[in-house]
């Protein structure tokens, strides 16, 4: 990811700025017009604002946008774009006006069942579901256990939340794990199976509830490294989940989300 400061209104990116290597006042350039502006930090560098100060003019808050729970790996969390406005959460919340909560775990994201209690506390208008990848490598899991996993995961919300519309994205596509075997003995191809049988089995009873498959979300060409999409396979995700969020909830699409590269 970029180690900058992005500013963004609608779907322009306006501004991106450095930030100093070990923290200071960075000044980012906004327009006088009225316009909401969208100001994305770097993941890569932890950032911390301490304050907001308006020189020249004043800053005024938004009104409160519906509020949008994104949980997923390094994938979701943006590791791998040139922007952190580039992310595909970041992009499909500018298009449907959402305020995005982006709870993406880096090398972690396995469905653990602690963070569908918490997610469960927290009110929002969708939460997207978007693990397994790492259930293939990190902490190795099988086909049948994650099959439970995902159906645990999504009854822990749906006992304290009953209407929340639910989307469910499997991995994309991973080259190396797809027909290799983890110590388990399961390769992606039999995880991602895992993850779209069950998530079809509880959305046929489950109308708040959707599967995006990613076996073909993103083209292997499009990862950076085997395993992260660049700039144009966030978009594609993006795209997709424009469509699903739509499907699922009443959110209308406010924009095109084909953002310029």
């Amino acid at each position: 990811m970029g180690e900058v400061i992005s500013v963004w209104v609608g779907s322009e990116c306006r501004a991106a700025v450095e930030v100093p290597e070990f923290g200071g006042r960075v000044r980012v350039p906004l327009s006088s017009d009225g316009e909401t502006h969208t100001i994305y930090l770097p993941e890569s560098r932890q950032a911390f604002p301490t304050g907001l100060v308006p020189i020249g003019g004043c800053i005024l808050p938004v009104e409160p946008a519906p509020r949008w729970i994104a949980y997923g790996d390094s994938i979701t969390q943006g590791w791998s774009v040139s922007d952190p406005g580039r992310s595909y959460p970041a992009i499909a919340g500018r298009s449907l006006g959402l305020d995005v909560w982006n709870l993406g775990f880096a090398a972690s994201a396995r469905g653990e069942l602690v963070i569908a209690e918490y997610l469960a506390t927290l009110e929002s208008h969708v939460v997207t579901l978007a693990f397994g990848t790492n259930n293939w490598s990190t902490i190795p899991t099988g086909a049948i256990h994650l099959g439970g996993i995902v159906r645990d995961f999504v009854g822990i919300i749906r006992g304290v939340r009953p209407q929340v519309p639910i989307v469910v994205i499997s991995p994309i596509v991973r080259p190396a794990a797809e027909s290799t075997p983890n110590l388990l003995g399961a390769t992606l191809t039999e995880l991602r199976r895992a993850i779209e049988d069950t998530v079809s089995e509880l959305a046929s009873t489950d109308r708040a509830l959707a599967l995006i498959p990613g076996a073909h979300l993103v083209d292997k060409a499009d990862l950076v490294d085997g395993i992260h999409p660049g700039d144009a396979g966030h978009l594609q995700i993006a795209d997709a989940l424009i469509s699903a969020i739509g499907d699922v909830t009443d959110i209308g699409r406010q924009e095109n989300s084909s953002e310029g590269e």
